[in-house]
């Protein structure tokens, strides 16, 4: 896998991953605690996690190959 495809899907996997917890993490606070906060920590935590984890996992597959 070529470093552009893999940076270009570390941004894709940090984008959709990052959004997917902030309307997590905000509906959870509203419909639980009655607070409309959202956890940012923890979503760039969750982004960067699987924006890494998910294009290294297919890089290393396709190298055994």
């Amino acid at each position: 896998m070529k470093s552009k495809k893999l940076l270009s899907e570390f941004v894709l996997f940090f984008c959709v991953t990052f959004a997917v917890s902030l309307v997590v993490s905000f509906l959870y606070g509203y419909l639980v605690h009655g607070t409309a906060a959202v956890d940012w920590e923890l979503s760039f935590r969750n982004g960067i996690l699987f924006g890494l984890i998910f294009p290294l996992v297919e890089w290393f597959r396709g190298k055994k190959k």
